[in-house]
């Protein structure tokens, strides 16, 4: 899952915790990429995106608007540290897209 918002990537990678370690060394020693930031790190036994193997968004700032609670959303707010109450913004920004596909 990639999209790109406010001139950032913000990608979530699912899968084997090897598989996705060997991805993100590639990512991260591809020199295409810059100041890479890893938000969230965590294991579960349920895939988020389970019906995707990619998607990609450009997602204009007017668009978050569609997204519920995030009416002011900012870059900035994609690197918040996680809060125990609620989920990430990023996952929000993500779980949006796949559920409103039309953004």
């Amino acid at each position: 899952m990639l999209i790109y918002f406010d001139g950032t990537f913000v990608q979530f990678l699912e899968g084997s915790e090897e598989r996705i370690d060997i991805l993100f060394s590639k990512i991260e020693n591809d020199k295409r990429h810059q100041k890479i930031v890893l938000l969230l790190e965590g294991f579960s036994e349920k895939r988020e995106f389970s019906e995707w193997s990619m998607a990609y968004k450009h997602l204009k700032l007017q668009e978050t608007i569609k997204i519920i609670g995030q009416k002011d959303f900012k870059k900035e707010d994609l690197f918040k540290g996680k809060n125990p109450e609620s989920e990430h913004p990023g996952i929000v920004l993500l779980k949006s897209f796949v559920n409103d596909l039309h953004l």
